[in-house]
C-alpha cells in the first residue's frame, strides 16, 4: 500500500511489561509513575481484567520475571512492601514505534496498528485505533449517504497524520524523561 518508507523509531530503552495483581493500595483511578536514577516504572489499574498494568524500564536487561519486575517497581516507587501475583502476562523488549508513510491510497485505507504502533510508554495504541475507526466511519457514512464528497475521504490522511505526529512528539518526551537521571 505504502511507496513510502515508514518512518521508524527505536528507543535505547529495554522494558518489561506486565499485567498481574497488586497489593497496595493506591488509587485505581490515575496512572502512577515513578522515576529513579535507572528510568520509570508506571502502573495503571485495567478495570476489563481486573489487574493492574505495570511498565518498567530495565537497563539491565534481564529476565522477564515477575520477581524482576516487583524489584524494579519497589525501588521505583520506593513502596518496599508492595507484592505482585497472579500474573496474567508479562513481555520485554525495546519500546518503538512505527508510522506508515500513508494511510490512503486509493480505496485503501490504514487505521489502527496497521497505520501507526506506538511504543506503549504513552500507553496510546487503542485509543487510536478507535479514533481512527470513528473519524473514517464517519467521513464513509457521510459520502455513501452523499452527503458529502468523496474529497471528505483525504481529510482522513490529514487530521490523523496530525494527531499521530503529536502523539510521536508526547511520547518522545516521556522516553527523554524517562532517561533523566535523579537530581540531574
Amino acid at each position: 500500500m505504502d511507496d513510502a518508507p515508514a518512518a521508524t523509531e527505536t528507543a535505547s530503552l529495554q522494558g518489561i511489561l506486565c499485567e498481574c495483581d497488586l497489593d497496595w493500595k493506591l488509587s485505581r483511578d490515575m496512572w502512577w509513575i515513578w522515576n529513579d536514577r535507572d528510568g520509570f516504572a508506571g502502573a495503571e489499574y485495567n478495570d476489563f481484567t481486573n489487574k493492574w498494568h505495570l511498565q518498567v524500564v530495565d537497563l539491565d536487561g534481564q529476565a522477564a520475571t515477575l520477581e524482576r519486575i516487583e524489584g524494579l517497581l519497589r525501588k521505583r516507587s520506593r513502596i518496599a512492601n508492595v507484592h505482585l501475583s497472579n500474573l496474567a502476562w508479562i513481555h520485554s523488549g525495546t519500546f518503538s514505534q512505527h508510522v506508515a508513510g500513508r494511510f490512503l491510497k486509493g480505496r485503501a485505507a490504514l487505521l489502527g496498528d496497521a497505520a501507526h504502533v506506538f511504543s506503549s510508554v504513552a500507553g496510546q495504541g487503542l485509543h487510536f485505533a478507535i479514533e481512527d475507526a470513528l473519524n473514517l466511519g464517519r467521513k464513509l457514512a457521510l459520502t455513501i449517504a452523499g452527503a458529502a464528497s468523496p474529497a471528505l475521504l483525504q481529510t482522513y490522511e490529514t487530521e490523523r497524520r496530525e494527531r499521530v505526529d503529536n502523539a510521536i512528539q508526547e511520547t518522545r518526551l516521556t522516553k527523554s524523561l524517562s532517561r533523566c537521571k535523579a537530581g540531574a
